[in-house]
Order: C-alpha cells, then structure tokens, then sequence
C-alpha cells in the first residue's frame, strides 16, 4: 500500500511539471509570435519617442503672384505651475503683458492643475519681455499661424483658419487637403531618466509641405470693387452689397466683394454673418436684370423679332386682376426699345406668348434653379419654382425678374453666356497648384456647360444691352472709350413677416460688360435697399463705372481687348461638357417639396421619375426623405410624411410653439408655418434661442423671435 502511495504522488507531480511546461511553452508562444506586436510597441513606448513634425502649409496668391495668405512665425505659451517661484508675482506679469484679468491667473496658477496655456500665437517680443522678467515656469513652444497681409482683402474667398492651421472657411476649408500637406515623424531613443537621445539608427519621416494655390483673383480689380463698394454703401446708407467680377471667356473670377466685410486674421471681432460670402450664399430676385434672359428665350425660339414692335399700353396695363406699370408711359415699342426702356408692359406683353415649358427650360439652361458649381463652400442653388407650381401670371411676373430667387454668382454666369456667343460656363476661383520651387504658372481652361443660346442670338442681345447703357436706362454706366452692354435692376424686398412686398426697401442692381467686340471684363454690382436714391440706373450703374474704369486701368485694357493677363502663360482650351450627367447640366437632384400641397409634390416628383410614398393622412408635405439636393439615381424614390392642417385645432385659436432648437432658419420656418405663427430670424446658421418657449400656449398669429448662430466655434478666436 505504502509503494502504491508513493506511486501516486509521484504520479501526480510529473502530471504538475508537465502541465507546467505545456503552459510555459503555450505562454511563451503567445508572447513571442501571437503577441510579438503588442510588447515590441510597449517597449518601444518606453525608451522611444515619436515626435510629429508639423508641414509647411502652402500659401495662397492671386493671379499675378501677389500674397494672399503666409506663414507668420509665432509662440504659444505654456506654465508649468510646479516651476513657478512667486505666483502673485507670475499673474501680474501675465496680466500686464497679455492683457488679460491678474484674478483669472491666479486661479489657473492655484487650482491644483500642473500646467496651463498661457497664450497661442504670441509674438516673439512678448516672449523675449516674459523671459526678461524672470517669470519661471514658461514653456515656449515655436509654431506658425496663418497670416493675412493683404488684410480685409478678398477675405470672403480667402477664408481663415483656426489656431491650429486648419481651414474653416472660404479657400482656406476648400483647399485645406492641398494646402495642408503631410506631417512628419521623427523617432528618438530615451535614457533611462526619460530624457531624449538623438539616435541616427532611425529613420525620420520628413514632412511634405502643404502645396501652393493660385486663385483667378486679381489684387487690384479686387482692391477696387472693394473700395468702390464700400464707399457706395456709405453714400447711399445700404445694408450692404455684392460686386463680382469675371472674365466671361474663361469664367475667371477676377473679383467678389462683399459688404459688410472682415478681417480674416481676427474673424472673432466681427459678428459671424459677416463671414458668409453672400456672392454664393445669399439669394434675391434679380428684377429688371432678369429680362435679357426671359429676352433670350423670345429670341432664340423665333417667337419675335428684335425689331417688331409691341404696344405698351401707356405706362398701364390691367391683367390678371393686377396693375403692370411702367416708369415712363410709352406706346409702341420695338424689343429693342423694350429692353432699352425696361418696359415692364413690353416683357409682360412677350410672356403672354410664350409656353411655361419653354420659358423653365432656358431659364434652367441658363444656369438658374442649380448651383453653378464654383469651388467654395455654402453655395446655394437659388430657386426656380417648376411650371406646376406657377399660377397664371407667373410667366408675366418671370418676364421682370420676379418668381425666382438668384445668387449673384448665377447672374455673372448667366450673362457671360450672352456676352460670349452663348456658352454657359463654370466658374473658376482656382488657376493653379504649385510646390515650392516649381515654376509659377496661371493657367485658364473655360468649362462648358452648355450652349444655352445661338452665336446669332446672343449678338442681338449685346447690340440690346448696348443700346441699354447708349440710349437707355444704363446711360450712367458709360465708360469712356469703350462699348458698354449692360442691364439696370431695381427690384423690390419681399417682407417675409408681412407676406408681401415692402414699398420703402430695394435691391439696387447694373451687370455689364466690355469691350464688346472682345468682352474681358464683366461686372455684376448690387446695393441692398440703398436710401435717398435706390434705382439701378443711378446708384449700381455709377458704380459699375468707377470699378469698370479703374479695372479697365489696371488689366491696361484697350479698345482691342488686349490685356496683361495674356502675359502669364494661359492655356484657353476649352473643357466642353456635352453629355455628362453633373449638377451643373441636367442632373436630377431631390427638390424641395416641403410646405406643398400633397399632389403637387407629388407630379414634381412623378415628373422626375420618383416613386412616391405618403406616410401619415394630410394635405400638406412637413418631412421628405430624402433630403433637399440629394442627388437621385435610378429608380429613386421618396417618402413624404404629410400633415392635416386643417384637422389640426379647427376651433382653437391657440397653438403651443413647436420645437425648433437645432434646426436651420429654413426647418424652424417650416415649423412655424404649419401652426401659423410669424417669424422674426436674429442672425444666421441653426437655432440656438427661441422665445417663447416651446410647449408654451400662445395665439395664432403671434410672432416668435428665433436665435441663430453658426456651427464654427467663435471661442477659437478670442485672442485673435
């Protein structure tokens, strides 16, 4: 028995060793190949440090290579609280020197935290006076920000970045990727105190620097459109205005002024609706300038001649249960004259004989209804309501530029069309990209769109809008030697609280172009509600004068056409699109339906080839899905989830207010709307504030007052 025990427990002590070792053996496995990785990393944690090595990012120029946006060399400033001596001493120091509250310093210096920024993007001699003053405990950091020396100039298609270089608006977000570059790596061996230890052994990844960029802009075009409008804007006491400037051969835009404006290296002084490019965000109805369009739909179908004539009813005419009146009372005119006189009778008296589809199509094919496509973020497609929607006297009021909302950018585009034989072109911001040390180059490709109108039509409509600045309404946009073509604009504000439109507020508008035997400059001027004196043909057309002569004076433009653009190598093979199936020609993209009766949305959408479903009972669309410019593809369809507005409270006069935190201006709107309360919109972006609260019971009828801001943090640009 006893030799049987024994047996046992050796037994069992040799089961223990071996299973011993098959677990060493499987543990030594799994940290040697299966988990090789994960320890190699730890270890390499501990004595190797990666340093990242921040890119150069590239820097911006017009079209003659003029500095847009650089580099500046700055500091940003950290304290190590353990390494300060005398923190009322310290606080003092910072408080003085940086502007800021001695309390706040305390506090950062004596809230148990171990380090603090003190400041990013210092200047050196606030460093060098910091360093002077004995203050212990500073960590100095070299870095770049983002410099604009050009200042307030072109600062809307510029844009800005934040303090860590990164674009936020305008080229600086489009073209950040491109600008931006790519960051290095560099490796570095630890001692054992954790200090660092330079090792050839490893290899570093040099950083790539961002690319340069090229922009169509011109300095000095620009500098004077700015000028020139801000100057108007004061004369005439105006909220604000637009001037944009392209070449209409090659859609170059060599200007786009906004007002107000601001400082992109400081945009946190300034409100955030000063920030928007209001050229491609911001959309009107365009008025008198309107009518060289619908002008070109009568032309170019042959259902008039240029010179027949059409009766214009002396200054009235009653259709429609409405009043269309002129300016000046006129009798028989030819088109010519009509468009000359900007009789309003005239173009009403033309769309009478035209067919709604025809009318929608040019209008689309002239670029209206879609965005144009330019390379900057927040363009707008404007609106150009389908023929279901229209009523009997929408043709009537398309003809004078009202039913349709624009962007300044769309009408610039538009009108090259007709001042270069009828193509619809793209707009270009973009001439080139370029690293440093390779040869500097502008280059200009035209992108076609379309052929909206025949070469023979749009000659006709040049000799019109001649014949508008010669003998016209534009006489005060003359330029002295040279032949001008333009259009004078003068068109109400719609009130959106009152639902009509305002009899005391206007846009004031000229577009043009010259020299019209080889068009190189086109200029597109608005003045939003301008004082004292609003008609187009004073306050726009004058300043498209000034801004065309002192253009003219810079590109030294002669009556031949020949300018220094030419000087810069400029490739002008043109980019036609013919069948391509993109936004910018006939792509189908998701309309918006909401606020529309159910079976109107549904023929818009029936007519697109999208399949319809209604989800919930009601009369009027609230949700769509998809959204708004989603693009459609085959066999797309859309759920629409309607609403009873009439079911909804009949015979309660009072309503709770909807929720609209969170949403756009444009979804609150809508929210509103369906419980027939007004609107008062303070700022722009989505909304933030609502007053009253929501839930609250108020009466129908009542007005709301929505807050909006914008998405860009403002607390990034405090110390800027």
């Amino acid at each position: 028995m006893k030799h049987a025990g024994e047996s046992n427990r050796i037994l069992v002590l040799v089961i223990f060793a071996m299973l011993f070792w098959v677990i060493l053996i499987i543990r030594i496995t799994q940290i040697q190949l299966i988990n090789r990785g994960k320890y190699v990393e730890r270890a390499n944690a501990q004595y190797i440090q990666e340093l990242k090595l921040n890119s150069s990012r590239g820097l911006i120029y017009d079209r003659n290579f003029n500095l847009l946006a650089i580099n500046k060399s700055v500091f940003s400033v950290g304290v190590d609280v353990t390494e300060v001596k005398d923190v009322n001493y310290a606080a003092a120091q910072f408080a003085e020197l940086l502007d800021g509250n001695k309390a706040y310093y305390l506090n950062q210096l004596s809230n148990g935290k171990k380090f603090f920024w003190l400041k990013r993007g210092v200047d050196e001699d606030i460093v060098n006076e910091l360093q002077n003053r004995q203050v212990y405990g500073l960590q100095i950091v070299p870095e770049f920000r983002r410099f604009y020396p050009q200042q307030r100039l072109a600062a809307h298609v510029v844009g800005f970045t934040n303090v860590d270089m990164k674009g936020l608006s305008g080229v600086e977000l489009v073209k950040d990727d491109v600008l931006s570059g790519n960051a290095g790596l560099a490796r570095l061996q630890r001692d054992a105190f954790g200090k660092p230890v330079a090792d050839r052994t490893y290899e570093v990844d040099e950083p790539e620097s961002g690319k340069n960029v090229v922009l169509t802009i011109d300095n000095e075009i620009q500098l004077s459109a700015e000028q020139e409008l801000q100057r108007t804007v004061k004369q005439y006491g105006a909220e604000g205005g637009i001037v944009v400037v392209t070449n209409p051969m090659t859609g170059d835009v060599l200007a786009m002024a906004v007002s107000p404006t601001f400082d992109p290296n400081k945009p946190g002084d300034y409100p955030p609706e000063y920030w928007r490019s209001r050229a491609i965000t911001d959309n009107f109805e365009p008025g008198s300038t309107f009518k060289p369009i619908f002008m070109a739909a009568v032309l170019e179908e042959d259902v008039q001649k240029p010179d027949d004539i059409v009766f214009c009813e002396n200054g009235k005419y009653n259709v429609f249960d409405q009043t269309i009146t002129d300016v000046h009372g006129y009798g028989w005119l030819t088109l010519r004259k009509v468009i000359a006189k900007s009789s309003n009778i005239g173009m009403s008296k033309l769309a009478q004989m035209m067919k709604n589809d025809v009318i929608y199509q040019y209008a689309r094919a002239f670029g209206f209804g879609v965005r144009t496509g330019i390379d900057l973020s927040g363009e707008v497609a404007g609106e150009l309501k389908h023929t279901i929607e229209w009523s009997k006297s929408t043709p009537l009021a398309l003809s004078r530029g009202y039913e349709v909302s624009v962007t300044p950018i769309q009408m610039a585009m538009a009108y090259g069309a007709i001042a270069n034989g009828g193509r619809l072109l793209k707009p270009r911001i973009f001439a080139n990209e370029f690293q440093t040390g390779d040869a500097k180059q502008v280059v200009s490709r035209p992108d076609v769109i379309r052929q909206v109108v025949s070469p023979q039509t749009s000659n006709i409509l040049v000799d019109m809008l001649e014949e508008v600045v010669s003998d016209g309404t534009g006489k005060l946009a003359q330029i002295p030697g040279v032949r001008v073509a333009g259009k004078t604009g003068t068109a109400w504000k719609y009130d959106v609280i009152k639902q009509a439109y305002s009899t005391t507020e206007y846009y004031s508008s000229f577009i043009g172009f010259f020299p019209i035997e080889k068009p190189e400059l086109l200029i597109y001027v608005m003045v939003d509600n301008p004082k004292h004196e609003y008609f187009g043909g004073i306050v726009a057309a004058t300043m498209f004068k000034r801004i065309g002569q002192l253009a003219r004076r810079s590109l030294a433009l002669d009556a031949d056409g020949e300018n220094r653009i030419t000087e810069i190598e400029d490739s002008t093979e043109a980019i036609v699109r013919n069948d391509a199936p993109d936004e910018y020609v006939e792509q189908v993209v998701m309309p918006d339906v909401t606020m529309k009766r159910a079976p109107v949305a549904s023929k818009i959408l029936g007519q697109l080839g999208v399949d319809v479903e209604f989800d919930n009972y009601g009369q009027i669309v609230r949700v769509q899905n998809p959204a708004p410019g989603t693009v459609l593809h085959e066999d797309a369809s859309a759920t629409l989830t309607l609403v009873d507005v009439q079911n909804s409270e009949p015979a309660s006069e009072y309503t709770k207010v909807p929720k609209v935190i969170g949403l756009t201006i444009r979804d609150a709107m809508n929210q509103f709307a369906l419980e027939n309360l007004h609107v008062l919109v303070q700022g722009s972006g989505k909304v933030v504030r609502q007053s009253p609260k929501p839930g609250e019971k108020i009466k129908r009828g009542a007005r709301c007052v929505i807050e909006c801001e914008p998405s860009i943090n403002l607390a990034e640009y405090k110390h800027w």
